[in-house]
């Protein structure tokens, strides 16, 4: 007695001797069932009246049909039968004791009994649904608990009857979610697969139908549910056993079975693993997209188990990619093969791109090493090919999980390059697309990172050909610049997305770099991106942030000068003053973008000498740098700014802004910088490891055999210090000074003498003149000069009137050698002699000399007396020599890493002493290789510990020092090298093999920049932050591949970003104007204008 439909699959047959009642009028079923069981269900009943096994029997012969009766009206009946046989299986102290003597059969009997239940009958669907999940309940919990007493036989039936059973009801594909079979699915599945693996069957003729109904129940989503959790289960499982350790799960626990354990030795569970993971066959054939979909979720969720082998921090080497492939790629590749029509209408798109999804992360799996048979990157590329052309869903999806694609470098994977340009090119040319699979911005962000591994192939692989395929014509690699140019102007063009906009603006300015080279290229797009770009920024349309990356793209644009068209400079010097001197004037516009616009300028106008012949735009620079400064450059200030002074506001018709101190600061700043810096860079002895001079007045005093006393120091203009060093002067020998002024622009040392006449011409020691060249003159005899000086002793005060005397006398005695020489001159024929130079003074010091630079200088009479003051020496030369520490540039220290193959441990890192050509190549054109024991520029926190050499660069703003960890000596300590590694913000590690490499957390450093060689030379790059808040890092970006010709100058530029964003927001050179005010704060002498003109002219006696 059981379900027909298990017979007409042909797993039982009837017993003749049984179902005797099952024909009965359903009134006698009723009767006979209902009466049974309530008899049956008193205490005891049935062990004290079913003393026999034949009673038994029938027993159940009675009871039996009830489970075909009706539901409507013989619910109570059923589930008293239910309750019976609940108690026959699961009560051993409340069944028959004669049960126990042919159990096994009579187990037998009640699993085939429970099968009747399953037929499908009238609309009482509730009441059905609540019976059947009490039996489903039933023979699970008995599975569980007395399965291990079941002999095969029993297995047998009990397999065959809950398989017939579920596939009674799922089978049907027309069957309404209100019916018996959606509402049983989930527990049905659960169950049946439950059973299964208990009862630890290796029966084929069992496993092949379970395969082959499982197949007809495949539009129903909840066994791609329970398939899913199956597949995964055992995976874990397997994995354990393969890789031990903590890989994988030590036991076999599926979800949905509320942490039970399935007790299979290995080879059962290997046996299961592989009967269960193509239990559906090709999930292609599924006809519903959802289910089709889930399907391919659950081959998604094995595949990562075996590429997440050894993430878990062990040695451990996950399956080859093509060991995945075999076991996958019937429901991969296939599945692409199979859904691919014209007419479906998108319906199953997202199983398509499942499917895709899945095979790029086994093809881009990091810890991969696959060298990948030619087979499977075939039917990859052919899937990529196809689904990238279908439709947008499907394009989207290819382009945001082919980020990592090309730097695999897969044999032919170039192939997909003219696919993947002509993709991006419509994203970046749409403002929007309709059903793609990720937001827009988002999908655009995934384009540009693929078009950053792209980047430099023109350039790199020049005129090799792209291969050969039917949907494109074979072109070479530098024959689609005009492609790239396009995607990247209309990707500006129609970006809407700030964070993509910056992103778009580092890579122009790589692509630019990586484009030299070819000077038509750069020329012609240079041009036209800088255009753009400056028409945004004057039109107040895009973001802040925007406009600050805008700025900086112009800003590196300068340093390309010499490949464009002196026009771009002129452009962009034009429409900058213009820009910043209306956000001046109007004080529309953000102060950070005002200070941003001022150094971009300055970049532009310190790019080359080229403005020098613009005496226009020259004016118009310098006039608003003054309106910066706080100058109205219209009606030049009678005296210079108060620096100590937070802010200037000018008068509505001049400036309405208020200049603020950041903008005063960068606009003073600036102005320095091109008035000592433009033309003027490097100096020729130094070098551009100075700006400034190395000599201080004790260099010059060593230098002249000169004293101490020689030396004169003056507060100029009242931010400039200037120290007067008076020479010698002997007879026949010129006035001559040496000069050392110090201001906000560094330290600058100048000689100077006075100077008659050009050096070609000299006059004769002596000469017979024909006649007098004087008149004669009468001269006032001497004692004319007693009502002045009865004068002035009446009007000064004694302390005034002995200095004007001291001053009288010395006049006296140079007059009276004038007279004497003009008298000389009377006679006609006299030989005449040069006259000697003015004698000194005294015996003291001599003030001539400083007294006529001054005067010549032009700062004379009281007018002048606030722009001019003497220095108290007091602890002057300390305060000197910390002045002269003071940064003139920014300044930044770089670590710089070589870790070689299969290189983990970071002593072994800090030990190396080899490196690759590669590495090598990289650090000898960071900068300049200099002796740090020689080198006079910046050298960072590097020792003599450090070795004997490191790269350096400088320009005009800046200075940068790599410490590259193979210069280090052997000797030192590696706390000391790891201290400068700390230290430096930003780290630049060269790594072998990438995808092993794992950064000691030890090296700490904000900006991590990794770079790993490809095997096309290419170098492949990624950035680190661990800065939340740190803007987009350019121009090297995340993910992209250069060449190693342009690879230092773009890492350099990346590293000095990075370390200036993370560094201090305040200019060097404001740092040294605060010094400069605390020094003459603390040094200057405040006294009146006759005093100080006084002490210049009078005799300084000892």
């Amino acid at each position: 007695m059981f379900l027909e439909w298990i017979r007409k699959l042909g797993f039982l047959e009837p017993d003749p001797d049984s179902s005797i009642y099952l024909h009965f009028p359903v009134k006698a079923r009723m009767l006979l069932a209902s009466y049974t069981a309530t008899f049956l269900l008193q205490t005891d009943t049935d062990k004290n009246y079913l003393a026999t096994p034949t009673q038994i029997h029938v027993a159940m012969e009675a009871l039996g049909p009830g489970f075909g009766l009706p539901i409507e009206g013989h619910y109570e009946t059923i589930e008293g039968v239910i309750d019976v046989y609940r108690r026959w299986l699961l009560g051993p102290t409340t069944r028959p004791d004669a049960l126990a003597k042919e159990e096994q059969r009579f187990y037998r009997k009640i699993f085939k009994h429970f099968s009747l239940l399953f037929e499908a009958r009238g609309q009482v669907v509730e009441l059905q649904t609540g019976l059947c999940l009490r039996v489903l309940q039933v023979m699970d919990q008995a599975s569980r608990e007395i399965g291990h007493t079941f002999d095969a036989e029993t297995w047998d039936v009990l397999l065959k009857i809950i398989l017939g059973a579920t596939d009674r009801l799922l089978s049907d594909a027309n069957d309404s979610s209100q019916h018996l079979s959606t509402k049983l699915c989930p527990q049905l599945l659960k169950v049946l697969f439950g059973i299964w693996m208990r009862s630890k069957t290796t029966d084929e003729y069992l496993w092949s139908h379970l395969a082959k109904l499982s197949r007809r129940w495949r539009h129903r989503l909840p066994l791609m549910y329970q398939w899913s959790n199956m597949c995964a289960g055992f995976t874990a499982k397997v994995i354990h056993q393969l890789y031990g350790g903590e890989e994988g799960s030590p036991t076999l626990q599926i979800n949905e079975y509320e942490g039970e354990v399935f007790e299979l030795d290995e080879e059962l569970t290997y046996f299961f693993w592989h009967k269960f993971l193509y239990l559906l066959g090709n999930v292609n054939g599924i006809s519903v997209p959802n289910n089709h979909l889930e399907a391919l979720r659950g081959v998604h969720q094995v595949v990562e188990q075996f590429l997440n082998i050894g993430t878990k921090g062990a040695t451990l080497q996950p399956p080859e990619g093509n060991t995945i492939f075999e076991l996958t790629e019937m429901f991969l590749f296939d599945c692409i093969s199979a859904h691919i029509t014209e007419d479906d209408k998108g319906a199953f798109d997202k199983g398509k791109a499942q499917a895709f999804i899945t095979a790029t992360k086994v093809i881009i799996s990091k810890n991969s090493t696959t060298k990948f048979e030619r087979r499977h990157l075939a039917a990859y590329y052919y899937t990529a090919q196809k689904i990238i052309r279908h439709n947008n869903y499907l394009m989207s999806v290819v382009i945001s999980n082919s980020v990592d694609l090309f730097k695999k470098e897969l044999e032919g994977s170039r192939v997909l390059m003219p696919y993947y340009l002509e993709a991006i090119r419509c994203i970046m040319v749409a403002t929007k697309f309709d059903r793609i699979s990720v937001p827009f911005s988002s999908l655009r962000e995934s384009a540009l990172r693929v078009l950053c591994s792209l980047l430099s192939f023109p350039s790199h692989f020049t005129d090799l050909a792209i291969a050969n395929n039917d949907d494109f014509p074979t072109i070479k690699f530098n024959e689609i610049h005009s492609t790239f140019n396009e995607v990247l102007m209309d990707g500006l063009q129609t970006e809407d997305n700030s964070q993509n906009r910056q992103l778009l603006l580092w890579i122009i300015q790589s692509y630019l770099l990586e484009n030299l080279p070819n000077v038509q290229v750069v020329q012609t797009f240079s041009e036209s991106i800088v255009t753009f770009v400056l028409t945004k920024i004057t039109e107040n349309i895009w973001t802040t942030d925007d406009v600050m990356a805008s700025l900086s793209l112009l800003s590196q644009l300068s340093r390309l000068l010499q490949y464009q068209p002196q026009k771009n400079a002129v452009k962009s010097v034009t429409i900058l003053t213009g820009f910043i001197e209306t956000a001046l004037q109007n004080g529309k516009v953000a102060e950070n973008i005002i200070v941003r616009a001022l150094h971009t300028l300055l970049d532009w106008v310190m790019s080359g000498p080229w403005i020098l012949n613009q005496q226009t735009l020259i004016h118009h620079v310098l006039s608003v740098l003054a309106l910066g400064i706080g100058h109205n450059p219209r009606t030049p200030p009678m005296q210079s700014p108060k620096t100590s002074s937070p802010s200037i506001s000018h008068s509505k018709s001049t400036l309405r802004h208020i200049v603020t101190m950041p903008i005063q600061n960068v606009a003073l700043v600036a102005y320095e910088k091109i008035m000592n810096h433009i033309d003027n860079f490097p100096v020729t002895d130094l070098g551009p490891s100075r700006i400034s001079s190395l000599y201080n007045e004790s260099d010059i005093l060593k230098m002249y055999s000169l004293k101490k006393s020689d030396v004169k120091h003056f507060i100029v203009d009242g931010h400039t210090l200037l120290s007067i060093i008076k020479h010698d002067r002997r007879e026949g020998t010129r006035q001559k000074v040496t000069l050392i002024l110090r201001s906000m622009a560094g330290k600058f040392v100048w000689n100077s003498e006075m100077e008659y006449e050009k050096d070609s011409y000299r006059e004769p020691a002596s000469s017979n003149l024909p006649f007098s060249p004087f008149k004669p003159y009468k001269w006032p005899p001497v004692e004319d000069d007693e009502p002045l000086i009865q004068s002035a002793k009446e009007a000064l005060s004694d302390s005034q009137y002995e200095l004007y005397e001291r001053v009288l006398k010395g006049t006296r005695r140079i007059v009276q050698q004038y007279r004497e020489v003009a008298e000389s001159l009377r006679e006609p024929d006299l030989k005449l002699k040069r006259p000697t130079p003015p004698l000194s003074l005294g015996d003291g010091t001599d003030s001539t000399t400083v007294r006529l630079l001054v005067h010549h200088l032009g700062y004379r009479g009281s007018n002048y007396k606030e722009d001019f003051y003497a220095v108290n020496p007091d602890g002057l030369e300390e305060d000197l020599r910390y002045l002269d520490q003071m940064p003139e540039r920014e300044t930044y220290q770089i670590g710089v890493l070589f870790v070689n193959r299969e290189q983990t441990e970071l002593p072994h890192i800090l030990d190396n002493r080899g490196s690759s050509e590669g590495f090598r190549h990289l650090v000898q054109h960071l900068g300049w290789l200099v002796k740090l024991d020689e080198h006079r520029g910046f050298k960072g926190n590097l020792t003599k510990e450090a070795g004997t050499q490191a790269p350096y660069y400088a320009n005009f703003d800046t200075e940068v020092i790599f410490g590259v960890g193979m210069f280090f000596q052997e000797s030192s300590p590696q706390e000391t090298r790891l201290s400068f590694l700390r230290q430096s913000k930003v780290l630049i590690t060269w790594v072998e093999d990438l995808e092993q490499y794992r950064p000691d957390p030890a090296l700490d450093a904000s900006v991590h920049i990794l770079l790993s060689p490809l095997n096309s030379k290419l170098v492949f790059v990624r950035i680190h932050t661990e800065e939340q808040n740190l803007p987009l890092i350019g121009p090297l970006v995340d993910n992209m591949a250069v060449t190693p010709l342009r690879l230092p100058v773009l890492l350099r530029e990346t590293a000095i970003n990075a370390a200036r964003l993370l560094g201090s927001k305040v200019e060097p050179l404001m740092l040294r104007k605060d010094a400069l005010s605390q020094f003459i704060h603390k040094h200057r002498v405040t006294e009146n204008a006759t005093d100080f003109y006084s002490s210049l002219m009078a005799h300084q006696e000892n």
